[in-house]
C-alpha cells in the first residue's frame, strides 16, 4: 500500500493561503494609501464594494460633509478655532508634540513603505518557497516509506548513502533514504529536474503522454516565476543579466520588475494545479491498490 503523509500537502496549502492573504492586504493598503493622499474617494469606493450599504454610507457622508462645512470650513469660525487651538496646546513643548504625533507619523511612513509592494514581493517568495518545500518533502516522504519508489532511485542511493551521510543526518533511519535521494536529483527550483524526478516517483518514465505541466508555456511561466523569486531575494527585484537571459524578459538590466497582483495570483494557481495533480496521481495509485487493481 502506498504510504504518504497528508500533512505535507496541508503545509503547502497553509503557506499558499498566507501568500494569497499578503496580496489581499497589499491591495487593501494600496487603496487606503490612495485615500490618505487624496487620490481616491473613500465613500465612493465603499459604495461600489458594498452596494447594499449605500444608503447608510450616504448618511455618513452627508454627516461628515455637514461637519466640514458648518464647523471647520466656514471662514467666520477659523479665528475662534485658532484661539481654541492655542489654549488647548498651551504648556506643550516640542517633545510633547513628537510623542503625540510619532505613532501617526510611523503609521504614514509604513503606508508609504507598503505602497512599494513589499507584500506582493513577499507573496512571490512565500509561494515559490512553499512549492519547493512541497516537492522536496513529498519526495523524501515517498522514498522513505515506499520500497517500490525507493528502488526507482537506486543509483542515487548507491552514490550518496555513505557513512558520513548517516552521521550527518544523525542516524535518522526513518527518512535517511529520502534525504539522500533529495540531494542527488538536481534542484527543486529547476523545472526540468522536477519533471524528471516526479516522472520517476509516479512511475511515468517512458510515458510520452504524461507531463507534470499542462503545456510547455506553463512550464516556461513557472520557470520565469521562480527566476523572479531569485532576483527579489538576491537583487531587490532588479532585473540582472542572468534573469534577462533565462526569461528573455523585455525589461532592461537594472530596471525594477513591476509586480502585478493578477500575475502573482495566476502563478500561485499554476503551482497549486501542479501540486494537486501530483496528489491526484498518488491518490489514484492508493485507491487502485485498495481496490485490488
Amino acid at each position: 500500500m502506498l504510504n504518504y503523509d497528508d500533512k505535507i500537502y496541508d503545509a503547502f496549502i497553509e503557506s499558499i493561503n498566507r501568500a494569497k492573504a499578503m496580496l489581499i492586504i497589499q491591495e487593501s493598503m494600496d487603496t487606503f494609501y490612495g485615500y490618505v493622499n487624496g487620490e481616491k474617494d473613500f465613500f465612493e469606493y465603499l459604495g461600489e464594494k458594498y452596494p447594499n450599504s449605500r444608503p447608510m454610507l450616504d448618511i455618513i457622508f452627508n454627516m461628515v460633509s455637514l461637519v466640514k462645512t458648518t464647523s471647520l470650513m466656514e471662514e467666520k469660525n477659523l479665528e475662534e478655532m485658532g484661539k481654541q487651538t492655542e489654549v488647548a496646546f498651551s504648556g506643550f513643548d516640542e517633545r510633547d508634540f513628537i510623542r503625540m504625533f510619532k505613532p501617526l507619523i510611523s503609521f504614514l511612513e509604513s503606508l508609504e513603505t507598503i505602497s512599494e509592494d513589499p507584500l506582493n514581493k513577499e507573496a512571490i517568495v512565500t509561494s515559490v518557497t512553499a512549492f519547493e518545500a512541497y516537492l522536496k518533502d513529498r519526495l523524501i516522504d515517498l522514498v522513505s516509506n515506499n520500497k517500490d519508489i525507493e528502488k526507482r532511485f537506486t543509483d542515487e542511493l548507491k552514490k550518496g548513502l555513505t557513512y558520513d551521510k548517516v552521521k550527518e543526518y544523525n542516524r535518522d533511519w526513518g527518512n535517511i533514504l529520502g534525504y539522500v535521494v533529495s540531494e542527488n536529483v538536481g534542484s527543486f527550483f529547476n523545472v526540468n529536474d522536477v519533471e524528471k524526478t516526479y516522472k520517476r516517483v509516479l512511475g511515468k518514465v517512458g510515458d510520452d503522454n504524461y507531463s507534470l505541466y499542462k503545456s510547455d508555456n506553463q512550464k516556461k511561466l513557472l520557470r520565469n516565476y521562480i527566476e523572479l523569486r531569485h532576483i527579489i531575494v538576491h537583487n531587490s527585484g532588479i532585473v540582472d543579466h542572468k534573469f534577462k537571459k533565462i526569461t528573455n524578459s523585455k525589461y532592461k538590466t537594472g530596471e525594477l520588475f513591476e509586480i502585478k497582483k493578477k500575475y502573482v495570483e495566476t502563478m500561485i494557481g499554476v503551482m497549486e494545479n501542479i501540486v494537486n495533480n501530483i496528489e491526484d496521481e498518488l491518490d489514484g495509485v492508493r485507491h487502485g491498490q485498495e481496490n485490488g487493481k
